[in-house]
C-alpha cells in the first residue's frame, strides 16, 4: 500500500475525497424581528446529507453569568461546565433534550455533560437564580449562530432543497425552505414578526 508523505494510506485519502459533496454552496444571511437584528440566533440546515461529527464546547461561569449565553453543538458533543468564580455553582437542566444536576464547588472545578439528543437545553444554577444559558443541540453538520448584527454564514452545504431552522431565545423556532446552489451563496433573510 502506498502512503502519502504524512503517513496516511493513499486509499483512505481517495475515499475521503469521494464522500465530499461534488457541488456545495453557502447559505448566508440575517435573522431579524421586524427590522431589528437578532444576535445569538441558532441556524441549522435540516435534511442535508453529511456526517455529524460530535464536538466539544466550554461554558464558563464568571461573575454569576454563564459565558457564552447561547452554545450550539451537534448531537453527541461533550460540554464542559467550568467554574471561574470562587464560590459554589450547582448547574442543572430539566429539559427534554437533557436532564442533569451537577455541581462545581470551587474555582477551577469542572463537570462534563454529553448532549446525545437534538433539542433545546435550558440550563440554570440552583444557587444563583438569575443564571441561565441555552445549549442548542442540532441534528445536522451544517449550523451556526448569528453575530451581534444578526448575520450568519454556513458553508459547504451540498446542493439541494432543505429546511433552514432558526431558534431564538425570545421568538422560538422558525422553519423555512432554502434551495442551496451547486456553487456560490444563497442569501436568506429570516424575519420574525414584531410583537
Amino acid at each position: 500500500m502506498k502512503y502519502l508523505s504524512i503517513g496516511v494510506p493513499l486509499v483512505a485519502s481517495v475515499l475521503s475525497l469521494c464522500v465530499m459533496p461534488a457541488f456545495a454552496g453557502t447559505v448566508a444571511g440575517r435573522v431579524e424581528v421586524g427590522a431589528t437584528p437578532i444576535a445569538d440566533a441558532v441556524v441549522s440546515i435540516e435534511g442535508a446529507p453529511g456526517a455529524i461529527t460530535p464536538g466539544r464546547a466550554i461554558i464558563d461561569q464568571k461573575g454569576k453569568v454563564f459565558v457564552p449565553h447561547v452554545t450550539v453543538v451537534p448531537k453527541g458533543s461533550k460540554i464542559f461546565l467550568v467554574n471561574d468564580d470562587d464560590f459554589l455553582h450547582n448547574t442543572y437542566s430539566r429539559s427534554p433534550a437533557l436532564v442533569f444536576n451537577t455541581n462545581q464547588p470551587s474555582q477551577g472545578s469542572r463537570s462534563l455533560i454529553t448532549a446525545n439528543k437534538a433539542g433545546v437545553i435550558d440550563m440554570r444554577c440552583h444557587i444563583h437564580g438569575q443564571m441561565q444559558a441555552w445549549i442548542i443541540v442540532v441534528d445536522s453538520p451544517y449550523y451556526g449562530a448569528t453575530n451581534s448584527r444578526g448575520i450568519f454564514s454556513i458553508r459547504d452545504v451540498p446542493a439541494g432543497t432543505y429546511h433552514i431552522k432558526v431558534w431564538t431565545e425570545r421568538n422560538g423556532v422558525l422553519t423555512e425552505v432554502v434551495k442551496v446552489p451547486k456553487e456560490g451563496t444563497v442569501p436568506v433573510i429570516v424575519k420574525y414578526a414584531a410583537k
